[in-house]
């Protein structure tokens, strides 16, 4: 993306990226905050395959960079709190199939148990 080449930023600089009042906020990992004009859709075609993932509408976080969850709080490794929403059974099919693998659960029981 041309935007992050002329400031000369890195996926791996960038914590998360939120919209605020018609402007998107890029949060990087020393501190500074940068604002953009381009849609965080946009943002999220170019950045999903190094790590980031969208947990609310107009916000996008580095996974890296999430310390732990709580229910719809990603804590993230500097100390912010983003609101996110509550991650449902359909979201367990995005990740690859050795993981799915590991729970020992078909998409039936997995589905019941979230309910």
């Amino acid at each position: 993306m041309n935007f992050m080449k002329k400031r000369a930023i890195g996926a791996k600089d960038v914590t998360s990226i939120h919209a605020q009042d018609g402007r998107v906020i890029l949060n990087c990992t020393d501190g500074r905050q940068i604002q953009a004009f381009i849609p965080v859709k946009e943002f999220k075609k170019v950045l999903e395959p190094y790590g980031f993932i969208s947990v609310n509408r107009g916000v996008l976080v580095n996974r890296d960079e999430i310390r732990h969850i709580e229910r719809k709080a990603y804590h993230m490794k500097d100390g912010t709190v983003i609101e996110g929403r509550v991650r449902r059974c359909w979201t367990a099919w995005k990740m690859p199939l050795r993981c799915l693998r590991s729970f020992r659960l078909s998409r039936a029981e997995m589905c019941a148990s979230s309910s």
